[in-house]
């Protein structure tokens, strides 16, 4: 079986896509399995904060480093072999 464990802010985002079509047959026939992860859950202070503002200034928000590296580690510690990929929304242009 291939587990995967998708890290997000938002993971209901995600029972759209993995309840249709090719990953809903792969899911219902035990071939895979998708786990969510609330990266929120590992920030440490009352409010669950992931964002912080980007250091140069500008537009935008980035996420805190901490919560992130966490909930990764939390990710490895049941699936030491766990594979991250990592997206972002830059557009190069």
């Amino acid at each position: 079986m291939f587990h995967t464990q998708i890290l997000t802010l938002f993971p209901e985002f995600f029972d759209s896509p993995l309840s249709c079509s090719i990953p809903k047959r792969a899911i219902e026939a035990g071939l895979v399995s998708a786990e969510m992860i609330q990266i929120r859950d590992f920030a440490t202070d009352k409010h669950h904060t992931v964002d912080d503002s980007p250091y140069g200034g500008g537009p935008g928000m980035l996420m805190k480093p901490g919560p992130v590296v966490e909930a990764i580690r939390a990710a490895r510690k049941n699936h030491p072999d766990t594979h991250v990929v990592m997206l972002t929304p830059w557009v190069s242009g």
